[in-house]
């Protein structure tokens, strides 16, 4: 297991700052916040490591937390994993679902399958979880509410285009508006920048969009002077990095670190 940020919670012993929890078999994330008025308190982002035994290696890090931090409000689980299909409402078959998921991705015995609407009224997200994952957080933890990151990323956009990268530390999610309907929500692993390139481009292609002409917002782990930058700068002139507000940052620490590393994390918290 490997450490990518460890920015302690600055709070107050009066506080009760909600929990964020971002899990997926790559990793987990811990975000710290205050509802309203919305402020980031703390950030915790840990992967896993390829022999690493999962659930042990989070059960060390959520005792550790618990020790550390003992006044915690509402807890919001939200899964990561990449199995996830987004369903209209016309196709959505409650019975049928599992199959669908099953298709798509192959079958899984320890994993439940569970659908819930997205942010848009007419799309609904199916997806999996695993059961001993989903039960050792639960034993740490009253959860307050449940869901997938997908379902609160799928949002109205006003851009004529929309595409949106998300850059985890091996993974990537590919979120792309047309017109302010959706068309595409994916994540794919990687390993080097011409995979994250690979993808984006084949988005493009599959959906006829010029990458040159196009805005591509970034979020997650990239800076600007990386290769990773380098390589999509030089098929996407129009690069931008989806920043937090400075004003909404609880933590010296974190306002000291570039804006657009949290922000899927801060994003998902305001809709919970």
């Amino acid at each position: 297991m490997k450490t990518v940020s460890n920015i302690p919670v600055n709070t107050s012993e009066n506080e009760h700052p909600d929990l964020l929890i971002e899990v997926s078999d790559l990793g987990v994330s811990f975000l710290w916040f205050n509802k309203s008025p919305f402020l980031v308190k703390g950030v915790n982002v840990h992967l896993f490591d390829v022999n690493d035994q999962i659930n042990e290696a989070l059960t060390k890090i959520l005792s550790s937390i618990k020790s550390s931090i003992l006044n915690t409000g509402h807890v919001h689980l939200l899964y990561n994993y990449k199995e996830s299909v987004i369903i209209p409402e016309a196709y959505n078959l409650e019975n049928d679902n599992k199959d669908i998921i099953e298709l798509m991705y192959g079958s899984k015995t320890t994993f439940s399958t569970r659908t819930e609407k997205t942010l848009l009224p007419n799309l609904y997200n199916t997806y999996r979880f695993a059961d001993d994952l989903n039960n050792l957080l639960s034993r740490h933890y009253t959860v307050t509410t449940q869901s997938h990151s997908n379902s609160l990323l799928i949002k109205n956009e006003s851009d004529e285009i929309s595409l949106y990268c998300i850059v985890f530390y091996d993974a990537i999610k590919i979120i792309l508006h047309q017109g302010g309907k959706l068309l595409n929500i994916q994540q794919y692993t990687y390993s080097k920048p011409d995979d994250v390139l690979y993808h984006l481009l084949n988005t493009c292609r599959q959906y006829d969009i010029i990458p040159a002409d196009t805005t591509l917002k970034l979020s997650g782990m990239i800076i600007r002077d990386s290769l990773l930058y380098n390589h999509l700068h030089n098929h996407f002139q129009h690069v931008r990095f989806m920043e937090i507000e400075k004003e909404i940052s609880g933590n010296d620490e974190i306002s000291n670190l570039p804006l657009h590393f949290f922000t899927h994390l801060t994003d998902l918290a305001r809709c919970v």
